[in-house]
């Protein structure tokens, strides 16, 4: 058995920051389709295109400091009561 005794910060902010932008251009590209709808259509696909770029930026920061919080607060506790005990091959 092997102990994942502390997990890198920045590796973790990467990949959440990462899957924070796709979640969130995924999110505005589908809201602000749908709030811009109100304006028709030409307010549809600006809002889209606006709700994408914001939610990515916004989504990627929110996931990146979530995943360092985490990771932060794995570390020390890993330190305390020891780490996650995997099998590997």
């Amino acid at each position: 058995m092997q102990e994942i005794k502390s997990i890198d910060l920045g590796s973790v902010a990467k990949l959440y920051g990462a899957i924070g932008a796709v979640m969130g251009a995924i999110m505005g590209l589908l809201f602000g389709f749908i709030i811009g709808l109100l304006g028709g259509i030409v307010g549809a696909i600006i809002g889209a295109i606006i709700g994408a770029i914001m939610g990515a930026i916004i989504y990627a920061i929110m996931m990146a400091v979530c995943g360092v919080i985490g990771a932060l607060i794995y570390n020390i506790l890993a330190g305390i009561v020891g780490g996650i005990k995997i099998e590997l091959k």
